[in-house]
């Protein structure tokens, strides 16, 4: 790999099979989110909602969004993929027809630059509607116009991609992989470059952040193992691994608690005084081999960060929606979620 890895790793074209095979297995899984927050856009009624790593909108209600009319900006760092997944949230069937969201609610022109003006008979659909039946129904020719707004950015406020230019340099420099990755700690404990989402700060009624932090411990993390197998190879880290794991570990958990603390920080900062912020994250999961279940690593800590930003409202939506069952491919995770309301006097995030 060459420098500026990051940006070709995350803006990449997405398979579209691959799209539809996670957002059939999380909008069956994260159901139960999505009616979280659909209930919470009709209690608050925001003008303004932020979906921070909306991803394929597995669990996101967009109907609930277009109907009310509001301002909505849908965030991530991949390129593709909420854009996909829009297009397949908008189509469903009535009475064995393709029905359009943006069709159904007239809203076609400022949602869909391909809208056409004119549906088909027997449809609701307009005429540029072109299907795409499996493995997920969508629209081929569907193309975003103003809204909602899809905007590419790193929902750690630059910790991730900063962490991962740094660390292209440090693999470019390295002797060894123990000591890229030694470096690699120092950089993760020396990091303070903050990139905020270019959204104005207390602006924002309702955030969302659905399972968003429970991927923190996946990237960049594939993206260090990614970089030194081809810096170093990967017969040489394997033959390794009794010496790089301890440090593997190390940099996992600082990468995990360094990401949450500024996606939390960021949260804080764009919502407004009497704002509020749906917060899911996978608590416990079911052992691979036993019949048991373990703390996801790093999440009580989580829980910590949480306290000092924020406090927890359990009137809005009822201690019900606190822990659910969910089947996230073949084993069950317990989601916990919670509505969240910054401190705004006398205690702020620390």
């Amino acid at each position: 790999m060459t420098a500026g890895q990051w940006e070709i790793y995350f803006s990449k074209a997405i398979d579209r099979f691959a799209c539809d095979t996670v957002y059939l297995q999380c909008a069956e899984a994260l159901s139960g989110q999505e009616m979280d927050i659909e209930r919470l856009i009709e209690q608050t009624s925001p003008e303004f909602i932020v979906c921070l790593g909306a991803g394929f909108l597995s669990d996101m209600p967009v109907a609930a969004m277009v109907k009310a009319g509001r301002r909505v900006t849908l965030v991530d760092w991949l390129a593709d993929a909420t854009q996909q997944g829009m297009g397949r949230r908008i189509l469903s069937q009535v009475n064995g027809q393709p029905a359009c969201l943006f069709c159904q609610q007239c809203v076609g022109p400022e949602y869909c630059t391909n809208f056409s003006g004119s549906q088909l008979p027997n449809a609701q659909v307009c005429t540029a509607y072109i299907p795409i039946m499996a493995p997920a129904m969508a629209c081929a020719n569907y193309l975003p116009n103003t809204k909602p707004e899809f905007l590419r950015w790193d929902v750690t406020a630059g910790f991730a991609s900063d962490f991962a230019l740094g660390l292209e340099k440090i693999c470019a420099k390295s002797r060894s992989p123990k000591d890229a990755l030694c470096k690699a700690v120092h950089l993760c404990d020396q990091l303070s470059v903050r990139k905020p989402l270019p959204i104005a700060s207390q602006s924002v009624d309702l955030i969302t952040s659905s399972m968003v932090v429970s991927q923190f411990d996946i990237e960049p993390l594939g993206f260090v193992v990614a970089l030194l197998q081809a810096a170093f190879g990967a017969e040489e880290l394997a033959r390794l691994i009794h010496v790089l794991q301890p440090l593997f570990d190390e940099l996992r958990k600082k990468l995990f608690l360094a990401q949450a603390r500024a996606h939390l920080f960021e949260i804080h900062r764009l919502l407004r005084p009497n704002g509020v912020a749906y917060f899911s994250l996978e608590l416990f999961r079911q052992h691979e081999l036993e019949n048991r279940h373990f703390m996801v690593m790093q999440m009580g800590q989580v829980l910590d960060m949480i306290n000092q930003m924020f406090s927890f409202d359990f009137a809005l939506l009822g201690d019900e929606i606190t822990l659910r069952r969910s089947m996230i491919g073949e084993r069950e995770s317990l989601i916990q979620s919670y509505v969240l309301r910054p401190y705004v006097a006398g205690k702020t995030p620390s």
